[in-house]
């Protein structure tokens, strides 16, 4: 039996009372500091879509083994990657990097900062 898993490998538990997690969810101890969850995070994207990323509309996101719906909740600023000239407009075009602000259709497990 191993001590310990690393980032890629599949572990597996044994224990008394039946649990089931499904795909995307974590288990943590209790006495370890718990990730942040929340309904609403900012990231920043490079746009690859053939069709304009809208605010209010609703995409899929997928986060490791997860695809939940989310909504671009608001559209901060747009960088023109080609040109590197900065702008606010409510959408984000092909090849551009958008600074976005999404609301999921639940509640995430976010790593990473929170806005």
């Amino acid at each position: 039996m191993l001590a310990e898993a690393s980032a890629g490998e599949s572990v597996g538990f044994t224990y008394d009372t039946e649990i089931y997690i499904r795909p995307g969810e974590i288990l943590c101890k209790l006495s370890e500091k718990l990730p942040h969850v929340s309904n609403k995070f900012r990231a920043n994207i490079f746009w690859m879509g053939k069709q304009p990323l809208i605010k209010g509309k609703t995409y899929k996101l997928k986060i490791a083994t997860q695809q939940v719906p989310v909504i671009v909740a608001d559209v901060i600023h747009v960088l023109n990657a080609s040109e590197l000239s900065s702008s606010q407009k409510a959408h984000v075009d092909r090849h551009e990097v958008g600074e976005i602000i999404f609301e999921p259709s639940s509640q995430l497990l976010l790593m990473w900062s929170l806005i």
